[in-house]
């Protein structure tokens, strides 16, 4: 978009489809109260789905531009292709999409423990292999293998965070701490 600030286009973003919801929303009704004859709910009925519809496609474009903004942040700090290394264990996120993953724990699924960490739960193993990724709106790259998952997320500290430079890797619910995975650089 011609707006740097991600804030500021979603902002913007909001604002234009609400005024779109609202403009379609109207003719919408006069359109349907025209047509509705014997149909007293139809001009609602109709406007509804205009303005269900409508929120949706808000949603899904909100979603599109915070996912696209992500992954142009990890792009810009790491430079794709890129291999995450922790002792012993390393992943390689591709441009395409793919990943090569040593040694790297995965599970069936993600969830909270007790202590409120995001982990790895069901069938949690440590795998080596080829994988798919991809990114999500809320900045959490998701490691795919054989039916199992992991999510790599950047340190998030707000002063001096390294940002995409380290990530942490889920590990099984019993561990303690997420893995610490490290991309090359002057970290």
């Amino acid at each position: 978009m011609f707006i740097d600030d991600l804030d500021l286009q979603l902002t913007g973003i909001w604002i234009a489809g609400f005024g779109v919801i609202v403009v379609l929303s109207l003719l919408t009704f006069l359109l349907a109260r025209r047509r509705r004859r014997h149909r007293r709910w139809l001009p609602w009925a109709a406007t509804s789905v205009i303005v269900v519809v409508g929120f949706f496609a808000l949603g899904q474009i909100d979603a599109s531009v915070k996912t696209a903004d992500a992954l142009a942040t990890l792009e810009h700090q790491v430079h794709l292709p890129v291999t995450y290394t922790a002792e012993g264990s390393s992943l390689t996120l591709r441009t395409d999409g793919s990943a090569e993953l040593v040694a790297v724990s995965v599970g069936d699924d993600v969830q909270r423990n007790a202590a409120g960490r995001l982990c790895v739960s069901g069938d949690a193993a440590v795998t080596t292999g080829d994988a798919r990724w991809w990114m999500d709106a809320d900045r959490f790259v998701h490691i795919e293998t054989e039916r199992k998952i992991t999510r790599l997320y950047p340190d998030g500290k707000l002063i001096l965070g390294y940002g995409w430079a380290k990530g942490f890797v889920l590990t099984s619910c019993d561990a303690e701490y997420a893995t610490l995975y490290r991309a090359p650089g002057p970290y």
